[in-house]
């Protein structure tokens, strides 16, 4: 009996087409059903025949030199419709389809990509094609998309040819189409992305860690250096925890000087990795966590294991236990990681101690340092068969085994790609550059090592850019909103590196313009760095009630400038009309459909809202989060002349929706602020949910 069904393979890659529908199933070795597809429509000379239906006749398998193809003929059936074939081909670099036909015919082919769970599956750029940097919130795909990437699996489906990736709320899955001809189009499915472009051991990101989210709050080192003691600390907390918590702060970060006095690398007063500077904080590591904890926050600790200060005990009695003894800023008996009594003794009680005096996260210190000092003097480690890296990464894994798989480290500090990417696998995040105290810093430290190792971000681990640094000595407003502006459009963590009372209002309005932080992932997998002195930054927003765009202008330079971003080109926008709303100045700046323009003073930044017109009142704006509706909304519904906008609201403070009301509709109970623009401004007593229902006449 003949098979329904006609199947070929190369290798695990195999294509099913069911001969009484038409559909086109191709299965990889280990994502089946990857792709599902049928012929949607065909043109002939550009002129559209419309569904035609199903192949009337096939070909048998060809085994060619580097492929495999089997040959639909669709003929007979649709009288207009011309001698066309649909060839199907496996070769060594995926699955190939095109037409071949002796009038000039082509076909919009359309379908299903089954490709990981919809959680963790999202559309990006194999690689950088249009000079602005990229990134997303939700399932959105923009036209320049040509992957899926699968980030539990560093598995990646790439599209080669005319092809247009979506998303599909009804379904919960990405759909595609595209049009093919004589030249076709190609799907590849390639293994290791992401830790063959970067050369690392991969692991996805730990959800289930101490923070399901970048971590937002105080950093002691930045803000106080040495003056930090448990009443800095808890005073801190106090105000974050009665100011920013409700905004999405979260935690709070006790640095090196509760081990350490000064940058001399000596100590002999009885403070160490075992014990805490008992001058500075009287009642203990336990009592600061505790009252954190109580505050709704969670206590995080520096460690910096691999180095001590002071001639503890277990060093007299162990000598062979140090390395060498090399006084650094970071202490002066630098401990083998290869030697046995430091991996299962020493290490162990001082990460005991951090847990058993309550902490939830550390940022583990001095490792580019340790890894420097193991190379320099590796004739002399306990196990000199072991590389430098083979140490390190055993001390990481019992590191990990000890303190827990859930628990939360960070990787500090990033001295370039050989610390950085030596253990990626076992951190939740990692310090991507040096201080960014001073502003060109900032640029360097901060922005182009940001641009460098995002892919990785929210893939395998969260890129920590280090502290946002916004007080009077080191930012001008401008340069102040600019930091935390590019941090927050990537969904970096935030660190504040300053005392909070050093901070006017302007500065926390800039801060709490931006938290929370939100699950961004990048759109293009290649790395980048910074291009001149304008960065150009595209957030894609995809929620089930609207897709729209924020950019950011970012002017590094120390000129004035004038700066056009291009909505098809830039922002791989459809055609058609577009609102763009200025943020920073609360306005309305343009109706286009093809470009508009900004003036950007030095080293400042703005904020755009690029939404598509409808043909009835819409959301322009919101005035909670630089997201403008993002971090909020909750759901958003048009029905009947009324728009219902479901948001979370933070106690006592204004908040302000400013939509676009065209001419036929007048808006009940709102403010107008310019010509058909309406703002409608809530206080909420409480920290809530709350629907708000705008109505129009």
């Amino acid at each position: 009996m003949e098979s329904h069904t006609i199947y070929f393979s190369w290798a695990d890659t195999n294509v099913k087409v069911d001969r009484a529908t038409g559909n086109i199933t191709v299965s990889f070795h280990n994502k089946p059903d990857a792709i599902k597809m049928r012929i949607a429509e065909i043109f002939v000379d550009g002129e559209s025949l419309g569904d035609t239906g199903i192949f009337t006749g096939f070909a048998d398998q060809r085994h060619n030199r580097g492929s495999i193809t089997r040959t639909l003929h669709y003929t007979g059936e649709n009288p207009v419709l011309p001698e066309m074939d649909l060839v199907l081909s496996l070769t060594m670099q995926g699955f190939e389809v095109k037409v071949q036909s002796e009038k000039s015919c082509t076909a919009r082919i359309e379908g299903d990509l089954n490709w990981g769970d919809c959680e963790n599956t999202y559309a990006a750029s194999s690689c950088a094609k249009n000079g602005i940097f990229r990134s997303a919130l939700g399932p959105a795909a923009s036209k320049n998309d040509d992957t899926l990437f699968d980030r539990l699996t560093d598995h990646a489906l790439i599209f080669q040819g005319d092809t247009r990736i979506a998303y599909d709320w009804e379904k919960k899955n990405y759909v595609f189409s595209a049009t093919i001809g004589a030249e076709g189009f190609c799907v590849t499915d390639k293994e290791n992305l992401l830790s063959g472009i970067y050369s690392i051991p991969y692991k996805p990101i730990n959800r289930a860690s101490t923070f399901s989210a970048p971590p937002v709050g105080f950093m002691t080192w930045y803000s106080v250096k040495f003056d930090a003691c448990e009443e800095v600390v808890l005073r801190n907390a106090r105000w974050l925890s009665e100011n920013l918590k409700d905004y999405g702060a979260n935690c709070i970060w006790v640095d090196w000087e509760w081990c350490h006095k000064d940058m001399a690398g000596l100590r002999d007063d009885g403070a160490s990795m075992l014990s805490p500077d008992k001058e500075k904080y009287p009642n203990g590591l336990d009592f600061v966590a505790t009252e954190i904890k109580k505050m709704g926050l969670t206590p995080c600790l520096w460690i910096g294991f691999v180095v001590e200060s002071d001639k503890i005990d277990f060093i007299k009695n162990n000598p062979d236990v140090v390395l060498t003894e090399n006084k650094q800023w970071c202490g002066t008996y630098f401990l083998d990681m290869s030697h046995p009594k430091y991996l299962n003794e020493l290490l162990p009680t001082a990460l005991s101690n951090v847990k058993n005096w309550g902490y939830e996260a550390v940022k583990f210190d001095c490792l580019p340092m340790s890894m420097t000092m193991h190379d320099r003097f590796h004739d002399q480690m306990y196990d000199p068969s072991l590389t430098t890296r083979q140490a390190y990464r055993n001390m990481i894994k019992k590191t990990r085994e000890e303190l827990g798989e859930n628990f939360y480290m960070l990787f500090c500090s990033g001295a370039g790609d050989w610390c950085i990417l030596a253990a990626p696998d076992m951190f939740d995040s990692a310090r991507i550059g040096e201080d960014i105290f001073k502003w060109d810093s900032f640029l360097a430290e901060g922005v182009e090592k940001a641009l460098r190792y995002y892919p990785l971000h929210n893939n395998v681990m969260y890129l920590d850019p280090d502290n946002v640094v916004m007080r009077e000595e080191f930012s001008t407003p401008e340069q102040a909103a600019s930091r935390i502006y590019f941090i927050s459009m990537l969904g970096l963590p935030v660190t504040f590196g300053d005392e909070f009372r050093a901070l006017d209002k302007q500065r926390i309005d800039f801060i709490k313009s931006c938290l929370p932080v939100l699950d961004i992932h990048p759109k293009d997998m290649e790395i980048q760095g910074l291009n001149g002195d304008l960065v150009k930054m595209n957030l894609a927003i995809e929620k089930p009630w609207e897709q729209y765009n924020v950019v950011n202008l970012f002017n590094a330079s120390e000129e004035s400038r004038t700066v056009s971003v291009d909505l098809q080109k830039e922002l791989e926008l459809d055609e058609g009309w577009y609102f763009v709303y200025d943020y920073v100045d609360n306005k309305l700046l343009t109706i286009t459909e093809d470009s508009f323009t900004a003036e950007l003073a030095p080293n400042t930044s703005k904020i755009f809202a690029v939404r598509k017109v409808l043909d009835r009142p819409q959301l322009l704006s919101t005035s909670r989060h630089i997201s403008q509706g993002a971090a909020e909304i909750q759901d958003m519904v048009w029905q009947s002349g009324t728009l219902t906008i479901t948001a979370d609201l933070i106690a006592n403070t204004p908040y302000s929706i400013t939509v676009y009301v065209p001419d036929g509709y007048t808006p009940v109970d709102m403010e107008q602020v310019d010509k058909n623009v309406y703002r409608k401004t809530i206080v909420s007593p409480t920290t809530e949910t709350k629907e708000i229902v705008l109505s129009f006449q």
